[in-house]
């Protein structure tokens, strides 16, 4: 991932394409984990204080916003 809200995947840990979900447009992603099947990834709004957001996902290509503008300063999660 990078901080410009541009999500790559890849099927075989070689080849990485950009994600086409618009869901990350003006976000920034602070931390990301996989497990059981289950992509999670962390991001806060670009230019704002507050409004956390999770996204969870499990293919790495289709995402589902979990949560919205959560107001704790979450930086990580495991």
């Amino acid at each position: 991932y990078e901080n410009n809200g541009i999500v790559y995947y890849s099927t075989d840990g070689d080849t990485w394409t950009a994600s086409n979900n618009s869901v990350f447009t003006d976000l920034k992603v602070k931390d990301m984990s996989y497990g059981d099947g289950l992509w999670i990834i962390l991001t806060e709004r670009i230019n704002e204080t507050v409004g956390d957001n999770i996204f969870t996902s499990t293919d790495g290509m289709t995402w589902s916003n979990q949560g919205t503008d959560l107001y704790q300063n979450v930086s990580s999660f495991t």
